[in-house]
């Protein structure tokens, strides 16, 4: 009766670390080269202002309403989302964000909402266009010297 049942087909070659004792004892893994020869690749400079890179400003339109408020005058809500191009409610989840951190001042008059730059805002939005700055010039130089250059597949 056991003649009838079919054979199992052969067990594929298993893995180094998965064979018994007795079968890694004849494993020797081989190394194509030596570690020592191989010299790293040159790597850009990482700028050391990448911590002045402000998390909360990586998006262009917290980054851009920023820059419109720069001047720390007040203004109004509506005239930042013309500005920005965007509808007011979106201005106000990213104003609140920005408020939150202490960036924005905001002085709510009935239906209106005016806003401000503040100081640690002035300061925070100069260190990270600084640092912008810097990521972009590094970021120049690289692609200039034919570093940063996409390189063919062949």
């Amino acid at each position: 009766m056991t003649d009838d049942l079919p054979v199992a087909p052969p067990r594929p070659a298993i893995s180094p670390l998965h064979r018994t004792p007795s079968d890694r004892a004849s494993y020797a893994p081989q190394r194509p080269f030596d570690l020592g020869e191989i010299e790293p690749p040159a790597r850009p400079a990482v700028p050391s202002s990448h911590c002045d890179l402000d998390p909360l400003l990586l998006l262009p339109v917290r980054l851009f309403a920023m820059c419109l408020l720069a001047d720390l005058h007040w203004y109004e809500d509506m005239v930042l989302a013309n500005a920005l191009r965007i509808e007011p409610p979106a201005v106000a989840l990213h104003v609140e964000l920005l408020a939150a951190a202490g960036y924005v001042s905001m002085r709510v008059a009935g239906r209106r909402t005016k806003l401000r730059l503040t100081p640690l805002g002035l300061d925070r939005l100069t260190a990270h266009v600084t640092a912008l700055q810097e990521v972009a010039a590094i970021a120049a130089r690289l692609v200039t010297s034919g570093r940063g250059a996409p390189r063919s597949p062949t």
